[in-house]
């Protein structure tokens, strides 16, 4: 009996040692195949490196130095550093917030080589184009694809720069004198992380700041997905196309409204400038570093520098309802200055107008009735709003700016009648001149 025990425990045992090793057996292989996949990685990375050299003198930051000799001596050890490893050292695999730049191409989308002459040289570009415009030409290319550097981006980039910069001249005139204490008081008193105070802002104001919300969480989500390209794309486009060609036109009327309850609404454009140019220059901070601090310090009450101030806050409150609104706006806004350009309206002139819409609709236009007015150039004591068509429809333009949006133009005003009537009769008779001497040349015999 206790013999059987015996070789019972003692068969247990041996299974379970027997488990155990080999256990451990796999668990080594696990290791060495691992180890042998990350220096595989890292032989891969390595020789993509060296493949990209030529490309990492550009994709430095554009404020160093460029000394090619001592970058080419120690390019081994700069490349086991980009590829995760040390020097002298054991290699370690690498970290996930590691990033690859791009290999620069020429506009053609050739490799960049001094025997075909296509060599962009940094240090000439950065005093042509200036050293912001290099680094945000540099940081909107397409991750994980290369990037074919070309001038005509470079000046873009650079015409970006100079957008920006008379953006910052034109609020920072627009703003009241830091003696008056009484005008910062009115306007450091607005919190747009408060969600009342988005609601109940003006319709403009409160478009611009939602959509400035909505670009900070959007940046900062490309961020933290290492997606530079698409955070300046992003900010290019908010701070181009919605801020500087709208938002600053619209704000003129409120900046330079006089009369009863002109310095309250006046505060409002104010504060609202303020606040998203400011944001707008902590989004850009990392492309463009020097034209953003600039800025940043010229602006009033500044306690530190742009590149230590806390990063905008995220989840902050926005109206998408707003936001559709001011879009109807615009599209009535667009739809009036392409009548005008179709029509040869003066620049100068004031035209006349009648908007048709639903009450809904034209209670939301009719407040900015004056904006409307400023962007789309029309008279404002002529400027009518009403639920039904107008009496001289037959005799205006007819403009359909959204479902349920419509303008009428009244003719009139866009055009000199007799003086349309003597251009028509011109072009009818030189057609008539073409036509006579076309049906001439096919009624004559062949030669």
């Amino acid at each position: 009996m206790i013999q059987n025990c015996f070789h019972s425990y003692a068969f247990t045992y041996s299974n379970s040692r027997q488990r155990k090793d080999a256990e451990t057996a796999a668990k080594q292989q696990q290791k060495c195949a691992y180890f042998t996949n990350v220096c595989e990685e890292k032989e891969c990375n390595l020789r993509r490196a060296e493949k990209r050299s030529s490309a990492l003198f550009l994709c430095a930051p554009a404020e160093y130095d460029f000394h090619y000799s001592s970058v080419k001596n120690n390019l081994s050890s700069y490349n086991m550093l980009e590829c995760g490893f040390e020097p002298n050292s054991t290699p370690k695999a690498s970290s996930k917030d590691e990033g690859c730049p791009p290999l620069m191409h020429s506009i053609l989308g050739r490799k960049m080589s001094k025997t075909l002459g296509n060599v962009i040289d940094p240090l000439d570009t950065i005093k042509e184009f200036g050293t912001d415009a290099l680094r945000f030409t540099l940081a909107l290319g397409t991750a994980g694809q290369d990037l074919n550097l070309s001038t005509e981006r470079l000046t873009s980039n650079k015409a970006f720069t100079n957008k920006l910069w008379n953006a910052g001249k034109f609020i920072l005139q627009n703003l009241p004198n830091e003696n008056d204490t009484s005008a910062w008081e009115e306007i450091l008193s607005y919190k747009f992380d408060s969600e009342v105070t988005v609601v109940n802002l003006p319709l403009p104001e409160c478009w611009v700041v939602s959509k400035l919300h909505l670009l900070i969480d959007s940046a900062s989500a490309s961020y933290d997905k290492f997606y530079f390209g698409e955070v300046g794309r992003e900010t290019y486009d908010f701070f181009w196309a919605d801020f500087a060609d709208w938002y600053i036109e619209a704000s003129k009327e409120r900046l330079y409204q006089s009369g009863a309850g002109g310095k309250s609404v006046a505060s409002v454009a104010q504060a609202v400038l303020l606040y998203t140019f400011e944001n707008i220059l902590k989004v850009l901070h990392p492309f463009m570093p020097f034209v953003t601090e600039e800025l940043w310090q010229a602006l009033p009450y500044r306690k530190h520098a742009l590149i230590v101030s806390p990063w905008p806050e995220t989840q902050l409150p926005r109206n998408t309802c707003s936001v559709k609104k001011f879009e109807n706006f615009q599209a009535l806004v667009r739809a009036i200055r392409n009548a005008r350009a179709e029509y040869s309206v003066e620049p100068a002139k004031r035209i006349s107008a009648s908007v048709v819409a639903n009450n809904e609709v034209i209670e939301y236009i009719a407040e900015e009735r004056e904006v409307l007015a400023l962007l789309s150039r029309l008279d404002l004591q002529n400027l009518h709003f009403t639920n039904s068509f107008p009496g001289n429809a037959d005799q205006s333009v007819h403009l359909v700016a959204g479902e349920g949006l419509e303008a009428y133009l009244p003719l009139a005003d866009m055009v000199d009648i007799s003086a349309e009537v003597d251009r028509l009769s011109k072009r009818l008779s030189k057609m008539q001149k073409e036509y006579d001497g076309l049906i001439a040349k096919l009624n004559s015999p062949q030669v």
